[in-house]
C-alpha cells in the first residue's frame, strides 16, 4: 500500500535529531540493507508514539507546552465584581499551588532538550 506524503517542514532540537541518528546507525548495524531516509523513519517513530505513547503522555505534554501565562490572564478576565473575596482568594491558592509545584524537569526524568534520549543500539523501537 502506498502512502500519502505531505511535504512539512519540522525542525527537530538536537537532541531529537541525534536519537535518529542513533536509531539510523543501529539499523545500519543490522544489515546494509537497511537505509530508511530520515524523513520516513521519523515518521514512522511519530506514529509509533501517537498509538503507543500519546494518550499516557497527553497531560506531561499539556503542561509543558501550555501557556501559563494566557492561562492566568485568562482566569483574571472571568473574575467579576461580582466575584467575593473567598472566590478569588481560592483562584489566587490554585495559581500558587501549581506555580510551587511546577512540572518536573525532563532532565529530571531522563529526557534532555525536551527530545527523546537516543536508543541504544541494543535497543529495538518496538521492544522486542
Amino acid at each position: 500500500m502506498r502512502t500519502t506524503i505531505k511535504a512539512r517542514r519540522i525542525t527537530l532540537e538536537d537532541s531529537a535529531l541525534t536519537a535518529v541518528e542513533a536509531i539510523m546507525a543501529a539499523m545500519r548495524k543490522e544489515g546494509e540493507h537497511l537505509k530508511p531516509p530520515p524523513s520516513k523513519l521519523v515518521s514512522w517513530i511519530l506514529c509509533c508514539f501517537y498509538e503507543r505513547y500519546f494518550e499516557k503522555e497527553k497531560p506531561r505534554l499539556i503542561e509543558a507546552h501550555q501557556d501559563k501565562r494566557a492561562v492566568l490572564i485568562n482566569m483574571i478576565r472571568q473574575l467579576t465584581e461580582g466575584d467575593n473575596e473567598k472566590q478569588i482568594d481560592t483562584m489566587l491558592k490554585i495559581v500558587k499551588q501549581k506555580a510551587e509545584r511546577g512540572t518536573p524537569s525532563p532532565e529530571a526524568e531522563g529526557v534532555k532538550n525536551q527530545g527523546a534520549t537516543p536508543l541504544e543500539p541494543t535497543q529495538s523501537l518496538t521492544g522486542t
